[in-house]
């Protein structure tokens, strides 16, 4: 149970950071420095966390770039679409990294 009430809180995070930060898109500038690092960086460090955090379940870094979806059609068009292939190989990046991390720690211990 504290697990499917970790990745739901991971994800409404998320949801809210990916269709409420696209809205103050103003220009191009803003606009490639919001998709490209600081979205980015925010799916890593939220995936790192649940890495940390929870036990083995995949569905975690596949439905996080997928959440992105609304904010495509709500703010882009489609060829935004690449953002959300993008925001889920950064979410198993982190993911991988939290449970590495993990792991690392425990042997450590030992």
């Amino acid at each position: 149970m504290k697990t499917k009430k970790t990745m739901f809180a991971c994800w409404i995070i998320l949801g809210i950071i990916y269709n409420l930060l696209p809205a103050f898109i103003r220009d191009t500038g803003s606009g490639m420095f919001l998709l490209l690092l600081v979205l980015p960086a925010a799916t890593l460090s939220i995936s790192v966390f649940y890495g940390l955090r929870q036990d083995s379940i995949l569905l975690f870094p596949c439905i996080s770039g997928f959440l992105f979806v609304p904010a495509v059609f709500l703010y882009m068009n489609t060829s935004a679409l690449f953002y959300v292939l993008l925001y889920g190989a950064v979410s198993f990046a982190g993911y991988g990294i939290g449970k590495c991390m993990t792991i690392l720690a425990g042997k450590n211990n030992n």
